[in-house]
């Protein structure tokens, strides 16, 4: 009659063949031995990776990001945090500025599923206090807030502070010049590449992280972060202003740590006059997520 295998027309349609980063694809073919009359010449998938904060299904499970709760000994792709000592009572922070899962160095991402935390991404901006902490809580183990302000969340303002001024607990900022002061301003060093990205660097953007902030822990403000017996602590000074659990009146929130359009004495690791609503959303706003046992 003119037409060839009419009786099966999903012959040469595109098929796959298992799931997450292990599918593979191929198009339906004619197979006599098949219950329909047809299969899917796509190759074998593979057998997966361990999962990682990347917005992918690496172990080919079927589900995204199912990497467990992070800890600072599980060495998780994109999710590395540090632990900051007895003292802090074991409290873990995120060793980077939030980023979204499927966010690089040069996109800031679309999924708000949880909160990474890696080097070379951009920051996660633009995100309420709301937004932030949701985030955050999506690292426990059933996705949620912990009762007793327990498990993964925002970072209190006083952890953050403690990180910020490192293990010594006197940097007034959250880098690390070298020399003989670790931590004070390293003023022979006029193009600020040995501090952090604050209005100095005189930015020109017209907002939103991918103009105006740099990629988490970025080479080019080498030395900013601050040093803590557990380990280093990125862009805890500029960047991006960071939201915290601490909430000065109510419905109100500090923000920590200043941002790229903030002047020094704005960033440093005591300045806590800024804050915002639960509802705000700026362009120079992120967060990190702390851990409490």
């Amino acid at each position: 009659d003119g037409m060839i295998d009419e009786m099966i027309p999903q012959v040469g349609q595109h098929c796959t063949g298992g799931q997450g980063a292990c599918q593979t694809s191929g198009v339906n073919i004619c197979n006599v031995m098949a219950l329909n009359g047809y299969s899917c010449n796509a190759a074998t998938p593979g057998a997966g990776t361990a999962e990682a904060c990347d917005g992918v299904d690496n172990d080919c499970n079927g589900v995204v990001d199912d990497f467990g709760v992070p800890s600072a000994s599980s060495n998780i792709s994109g999710m590395t945090v540090v632990d900051l000592g007895a003292s802090l009572n074991h409290v873990l922070i995120t060793a980077y500025e939030a980023s979204r899962p499927n966010a690089t160095g040069s996109a800031e991402g679309t999924l708000t599923t949880k909160a990474c935390s890696a080097s070379g991404r951009l920051p996660w901006a633009n995100v309420t206090w709301t937004e932030a902490q949701a985030a955050c809580c999506a690292l426990n183990a059933d996705g949620n807030c912990q009762a007793a302000s327990k498990g993964w969340r925002l970072c209190d303002a006083s952890t953050w502070q403690a990180a910020c001024k490192g293990a010594a607990s006197s940097c007034s900022w959250g880098y690390s010049n070298t020399g003989a002061a670790p931590c004070a301003h390293a003023s022979n060093v006029n193009t600020y590449a040995g501090v952090c990205l604050g209005s100095e660097t005189s930015v020109s953007c017209t907002g939103g992280a991918s103009q105006c902030a740099t990629t988490t822990g970025s080479g080019s403000f080498a030395q900013c972060h601050a040093v803590t017996g557990g380990g280093n602590v990125f862009d805890l000074s500029g960047n991006l202003k960071e939201w915290t659990a601490t909430s000065p009146t109510a419905g109100n929130y500090e923000l920590r740590g200043g941002s790229y359009n903030n002047l020094e004495n704005g960033r440093t690791c005591e300045f806590n006059f800024t804050v915002g609503s639960t509802g705000s959303r700026l362009p120079n706003v992120g967060f990190r997520c702390c851990y409490y046992p």
